[in-house]
């Protein structure tokens, strides 16, 4: 029986050093794996901030924004400016319209005084 003891003692022990070596085994090819699917998630990562990277047109943009932004202020000046001038201009033809009507009366009276209705 003792030998019976050894043997079975040596298959068992062996058996479970087969079996941890075949699990140690597994899970090094399970870690190898692991690693090579971050390793391409990794790469996949930094392609797609590569291709976000080559079409973001925020510079573009924010540079067609200034550019705008110079031609409104641009035109709310030339718009100001215009304002001012027709302002200027209606003050002038209410002047003359004044100074008409002055010299309408003017005619008037005359002719009233002067010519006492007369023709």
């Amino acid at each position: 029986m003792n030998l019976e003891n050894l043997l079975s003692g040596a298959l068992g022990a062996l058996i479970v050093s087969g079996l941890d070596f075949f699990f140690l085994r597994k899970q090094g090819k399970l870690e190898e794996r692991v690693n090579l699917l971050e390793g391409e998630k990794i790469v996949k990562l930094e392609e797609k901030i590569d291709r976000h990277t080559e079409s973001d047109r925020s510079q573009e943009i924010l540079t067609e924004i200034r550019n705008l932004t110079g031609i409104v202020t641009r035109l709310s000046d030339s718009s100001a400016r215009s304002l001012e001038s027709n302002a200027k201009q209606e003050s002038q033809i209410a002047a003359h319209d004044v100074y008409l009507r002055n010299l309408d009366e003017m005619a008037k009276e005359h002719v009233r005084v002067y010519h006492h209705g007369k023709q």
